[in-house]
């Protein structure tokens, strides 16, 4: 597929193996979980992508994480999206392939900065506007369907700490219901706008407040998911 492939010595990020020059992999001579790994950490660019990215297709992977290094080029993450659909039809399975970033808004973006590019989460919490919310959630599905990206890998559910600990400009509030409530119109915005939420927790975030004392208590991130979860989260 002519445009797909790139130079060699783009790879030499890669564990070394045969075939290439200089000891550097092909990402058709990878198994399969380390090209499953190179695509989603972006060490591929979109263009080199094309040659491990098809053959994961092709092979009958059921979804591809792209990072912000394989949406560098819109104009070209879109033509390999549409590639990838076509290899993806053709495997045993013939179902249509999952492709998700994480477009969360503000410096923790997968596609690159234009006139659409969506505040980040703490500017839309510190606004309290629902509506907005929304209107960034729709904004965030057209950026991605503009490059064959149909989930999301967002939004954040952790709740910001008081002291301005964790992720900071990615949690939408320090205050749970706030919280909830914004990222409930975030998502609705962007499932309106046809794109699939996958809302999400992070690993590095602040360790969660304890909850109030009570029987049947629930923590103030669980409340956060359990409102996007009835908004309607993929």
């Amino acid at each position: 597929m002519g445009g797909v492939g790139a130079g060699d010595d783009e790879l030499r990020v890669l564990p070394g193996g045969g075939g290439a020059p200089g000891g550097a992999a092909r990402p058709q001579d990878l198994p399969l979980p380390v090209q499953c790994w190179a695509v989603a950490f972006g060490l591929i660019p979109a263009a080199t992508a094309g040659g491990s990215a098809l053959g994961l297709a092709a092979a009958g992977v059921g979804g591809l994480f792209q990072g912000r290094a394989a949406l560098a080029d819109p104009a070209e993450a879109a033509r390999l999206a549409a590639v990838l659909q076509g290899r993806a039809a053709s495997a045993p399975a013939g179902l249509p392939l999952l492709l998700a970033a994480a477009e969360e808004g503000g410096r923790s973006r997968a596609l690159p900065d234009g006139p659409a590019s969506l505040p980040a989460a703490a500017a839309l919490g510190a606004a309290g506007d629902p509506g907005l919310a929304r209107e960034a959630g729709r904004s965030a599905a057209g950026r991605l369907r503009a490059v064959g990206v149909s989930a999301n890998l967002a939004p954040v559910c952790n709740v910001a700490p008081p002291d301005g600990r964790g992720p900071g400009a990615r949690c939408l509030s320090s205050d749970p219901d706030r919280a909830a409530a914004m990222a409930s119109a975030w998502v609705a915005g962007l499932q309106a706008g046809g794109s699939i939420a996958c809302p999400r927790l992070l690993a590095d975030g602040p360790p969660p407040a304890p909850p109030p004392p009570g029987p049947g208590a629930v923590p103030p991130p669980l409340r956060v998911l359990a409102a996007v979860a009835r908004a309607g989260a993929g």
